[in-house]
């Protein structure tokens, strides 16, 4: 068994999806996406007894695992492994724990009647971590991207940090007696801080991103999905962010979203102030 690197960790960290590869009976591959997990340097998965690429993995245990990163797409880690273990000794409560981690959720909601869950072990042989961005590439692409972790991982202090002492945090679309325009790192953290207590997001969908004539600006558009806390509601909002950095941190970034949106959502602006952390 081979270790998992250090600096490839965190995939296993936060909500980033991986496709498990499994051999059928007649040779041919079988892919699936599965949440996962780290026991050490064993990869983990749990999965449904009786499923095919449960079966695949009982009579054919070499396998492999693929896993891109969500807020790099171009950061991916390769393992070919073999199966070490498949037991339903902790199954139910670890397919809880993984909802906890990629839905925000205490239980796993999906379970069918019957139906047994079981945990996979999987033994790395081959590890290849690849973290080569694309050419578009730049300091203030880079810092959208941790933006984005930060905010899956629920690290409401890293997603602060990004920004530089005295930056500018702009909100052009804010509803009256909300904050349009905040100075500095500190009031932009405490704007923030509780944002994660109340909106679970989950994932950046359709991510674009539109390089300008300033290499240090940079504009990036989305639809953000997730789950309002509280109530159990859907969050999806679009939003378009205009980032400015220098000497490695955002000195500028203008959010622009449908503040309407942002209310229904919630239910109500009583919701909304609280997730602002705006108590008057």
């Amino acid at each position: 068994m081979v270790a998992i690197p250090a600096e490839a960790r965190h995939l296993f960290q936060g909500r980033d999806f991986a496709h498990l590869a499994t051999i059928n009976s007649d040779g041919s591959p079988q892919v699936s996406a599965v949440w996962v997990d780290l026991d050490g340097d064993l990869v983990i998965i749990n999965t449904t007894e009786g499923t095919v690429k449960t079966r695949n993995m009982r009579a054919n245990p070499r396998v492999g695992v693929s896993i891109v990163g969500q807020s790099n797409p171009y950061e991916s880690l390769q393992i070919q492994g073999e199966v070490v273990d498949i037991t339903d000794h902790g199954a139910d409560e670890g397919i809880d724990e993984f909802s906890r981690r990629y839905l925000g959720t205490d239980t796993f909601a999906h379970r069918q009647p019957g139906e047994q869950r079981v945990i996979v072990k999987i033994a790395p042989h081959k590890v290849h971590h690849r973290n080569a961005p694309d050419t578009s590439t730049s300091a203030v692409l880079e810092l959208h991207r941790h933006q984005v972790r930060h905010l899956l991982n629920k690290d409401m202090k890293a997603w602060s940090d990004t920004f530089a002492e005295d930056a500018v945090f702009e909100l052009p679309f804010a509803p009256a007696a909300y904050p349009q325009r905040l100075v500095g790192k500190a009031a932009i953290h405490e704007y923030v801080k509780d944002y994660a207590k109340h909106i679970d997001l989950q994932r950046f969908l359709d991510i674009t991103v539109h390089p300008t004539q300033d290499p240090e600006t940079l504009v990036v558009e989305a639809e953000v999905e997730g789950r309002v806390t509280a109530t159990g509601r859907p969050y999806r909002v679009h939003y378009v962010w205009v980032y400015t950095e220098e000497n490695g941190k955002i000195v500028r970034q203008r959010d622009y979203w449908n503040p309407s949106a942002v209310i229904d959502a919630l239910g109500g602006d009583a919701t909304m102030r609280r997730t602002f952390n705006l108590t008057s």
